[in-house]
């Protein structure tokens, strides 16, 4: 696990210990207010609510960043493997050869396809166009005439 992810885990599980705090807090609360109400303290017991409120408040929120943090993370990471490869070459459209130059291995594992497509793509000269997405994801596109062994100088 790289270190980024165990950061965000570790971080999502003192959010995690900060609601159970939070639990216990509006328990001793509850408690306070009932013991308020039934002594006719209207005024402490307006306070208790509004503590109760904030703690409730403050519980659902944590709960929500918990969502999101384990969301981002997920994403962060499956981004992370490509990391370097995909700054580079977000939202452009390369050439086959510049896209996988030095990495056949990780350019074919990220179009989904063997590293032997790509070597035998190269060896032959496909004329094959890769586009890298911001998400990670990459779509590879290979241009030919139509129809194959043709002329490009028109349909005959």
């Amino acid at each position: 696990m790289n270190e980024q992810k165990q950061i965000a885990q570790d971080a999502i599980f003192q959010i995690a210990c900060a609601m159970e705090q939070i639990d216990w807090l509006r328990g001793v609360l509850y408690v306070l207010r009932d013991q308020l109400d039934r002594r006719n303290d209207q005024q402490y017991s307006k306070v208790a609510d509004l503590a109760l409120y904030n703690a409730d408040d403050w519980h659902n929120q944590l709960d929500c960043e918990v969502k999101t943090l384990e969301e981002r993370t997920e994403k962060a990471f499956a981004k992370s493997t490509f990391a370097p490869l995909i700054d580079q070459l977000v939202s452009s459209r390369v050439p086959l050869e510049s896209f996988a130059k030095g990495r056949q291995r990780d350019a074919a594992r990220l179009l989904g396809v063997s590293p032997t497509t790509i070597s035998k793509a190269l060896g032959l000269k496909r004329k094959v166009f890769v586009t890298t997405n911001a998400d990670g994801s990459a779509t590879a596109i290979e241009e030919c005439l139509f129809p194959r062994g043709h002329s490009a100088g028109g349909v005959q």
